[in-house]
């Protein structure tokens, strides 16, 4: 993952737990006053702030795992290749296995 990638995706995931902190925080502020209208305000702060602050952390989580995911697949080697003479051990059929063949019975 490159630099610059990494600061977006610190960003987006700070941006969101500031947004959960702030929306807990005002929201606390909104409920003890007023009764009623107070966890009705509290709760037009709250939600928002929850449901964008989330967001934000899941976007910046999944940058982290699409650069993660390209990093890996271009540092990948493949295995498995038809025509590969290597013997994996997975109990698999070898190359010299014809199962085209009818069995006899």
């Amino acid at each position: 993952m490159d630099e610059s990638t990494a600061w977006n995706a610190t960003l987006h995931i700070v941006f969101g737990i500031f947004l959960l902190s702030f929306g807990g925080v005002i929201g606390y502020v909104l409920s003890i006053g007023e009764g009623l209208y107070g966890v009705v305000f509290a709760l037009f702060v709250l939600v928002p702030a929850l449901v964008f602050g989330i967001h934000r952390i899941v976007v910046g989580v999944g940058i982290v795992i699409a650069a993660s995911t390209a990093n890996a697949l271009e540092h990948a080697t493949p295995t498995g290749v038809a025509g590969s003479e290597q013997d994996t051990g997975s109990g698999g059929p070898s190359a010299a296995d014809d199962w085209s063949r009818p069995t006899e019975d």
